[in-house]
């Protein structure tokens, strides 16, 4: 997502540093199986496109 946001506009910085904040403070403590996280980037590798355009899409909202 990072790579979406307008370094310029404190609106961009604002709304990733929020997002950031609830991701780590919902996940900074988690525990899995190797075999979940192989499961997990498998995934997240075959929707690489589909997952880059949803955070193009947030990003734009933002504005």
């Amino acid at each position: 997502m990072s790579d979406y946001i307008d370094k310029a506009s404190d609106i961009h910085i604002d709304r990733y540093n929020a997002v950031v904040s609830d991701y780590n403070a919902r996940c900074s403590n988690y525990r899995y199986r190797q075999s979940d996280m192989n499961a997990v980037k498998a995934s997240v590798d075959a929707s690489d496109a589909v997952l880059k355009a949803q955070a193009a899409s947030t990003v734009r909202q933002w504005r």
